[in-house]
């Protein structure tokens, strides 16, 4: 029987990718106050929410599929890998969302606390 495979971007790289998006996106702030304030806050939530969860579920029985010929295990195979990958790349772009949205709150709140001082 085959083997179903996640492949894609990993749980790394979509960190670094996230870090050099903040990074940049906070680097064009003109106000370096708010900026540090604000790079501490988003900083915190990418280390908590690098990229999407690894499945506490992490191997899938197909013994259910002996009845299959080896043409139609192999169709099963291909859709499910197709699923899991359309899968995660629609949870990172809603990871990616949801930090946009984040960014945007921290960016207020960085600029409301430095008024502040």
């Amino acid at each position: 029987m085959g083997d179903v495979h996640q492949l894609g971007i990993s749980k790394a790289s979509h960190a670094r990718l996230l870090e050099q998006w903040i990074v940049e996106t906070i680097s064009q702030h003109p106000d370096k106050a708010v900026a540090k304030r604000w790079s501490e806050m988003a900083r915190e939530t990418a280390v908590k929410f690098p990229g999407p969860p690894t499945p506490s579920q992490t191997e899938i029985n197909l013994d259910g599929l002996q009845s299959l010929s080896i043409d139609d295990k192999e169709v099963v195979l291909d859709e499910l890998e197709r699923f899991i990958g359309s899968y995660f790349d629609d949870v990172r772009h809603q990871l990616i969302q949801v930090h946009a949205e984040l960014l945007g709150l921290q960016k207020k709140l960085a600029e409301l606390e430095v008024g502040k001082e």
